[in-house]
């Protein structure tokens, strides 16, 4: 699948503002400590994982993310945070929360990174929901490789929204990413977006634990009414087709009403170099 830039400069891919607060200290620390764990790759070529700088911190940072940072859900500890700063002092997130972080570690790096999202069902006959991961551009490729640090350890699999962790491989970039299953509605949207989706930010916001904000999980993105129905029982038509084409447009060029989020009063207000980084 191509995926497309929203319409908007890539400076505000490289952007570092809430919940992608790339400049705070913490996050600051851990985007230096991979790049420094890159340079000793990078001295060492035969541990070197790729030949290109770019793709090969890209990996580390993901790595880091997917592996350092647990899911967080409504079945295992229940944390709520949101800016990249509180995921990294909780060690938790959503995918939501996971894909903030990513953004701001690669953007503190210098490396142009935005938000896609799929629509998943997590059982057969449940309500569409939204599911977010990262897109970045790797000068290599000279394109979009989307990635999805959010995986559950030990879990049934029995949800598309519970996966085993994805092995990094810009070979395959598909491997990457959550299989939809069309015939249910679910699908991949092209989207690069600079920001998180509105409805997403309002939501952790208001939420007041995140068992409220998982009952409340949009099914489709702000801006728009692309509604996905099951292939099987779609029987559209060409202009009822290029309606849903017209309002898909309207979410790409659409401009959402973003919240900004006040500072983080249980922030890290500083690094000492304690982390307790891999």
């Amino acid at each position: 699948m191509q995926l497309i830039r929203e319409n908007c400069p890539y400076e505000d891919y490289l952007a570092a503002q809430s919940p992608v607060n790339a400049d705070e200290p913490r996050v600051s620390f851990v985007a230096e400590h991979l790049m420094g764990r890159l340079s000793s790759q990078l001295d060492n070529p035969d541990g070197a994982l790729w030949s290109d700088p770019e793709t090969a911190l890209v990996q580390l940072t993901y790595e880091y993310v997917r592996d350092k940072i647990k899911n967080s859900t409504p079945t295992t500890s229940g944390k709520m945070t949101w800016r990249a700063s509180e995921v990294l002092n909780e060690k938790e997130g959503t995918c939501y929360s996971k894909a903030n972080l990513i953004a701001a570690l690669l953007r503190k790096n210098g490396i142009t990174t935005g938000f896609v999202y799929q629509y998943l069902r997590e059982t057969v006959d449940g309500p569409l929901v939204l599911h977010a991961l990262n897109a970045v551009y790797l000068e290599s490729l000279g394109g979009w490789v989307r990635l999805d640090a959010s995986y559950t350890p030990d879990s049934t699999r029995r949800s598309p929204l519970e996966q085993a962790p994805a092995e990094f491989a810009v070979v395959d970039p598909d491997a990457l990413i959550r299989p939809v299953r069309p015939e249910l509605g679910e699908d991949n949207l092209p989207i690069v977006y600079a920001k998180p989706d509105a409805q997403i930010a309002s939501l952790f916001k208001q939420a007041t634990s995140l068992q409220e904000l998982w009952a409340k999980r949009p099914s489709r993105l702000s801006g728009g009414d692309h509604d996905h129905h099951p292939a099987s029982s779609s029987q559209a038509t060409a202009q009822e087709q290029q309606e849903a084409d017209d309002s898909f447009l309207d979410v790409l060029y659409g401009d959402p009403d973003d919240e900004e989020f006040s500072s983080c009063s249980g922030g890290c207000s500083g690094c000492s170099g304690g982390c307790s980084i891999g």
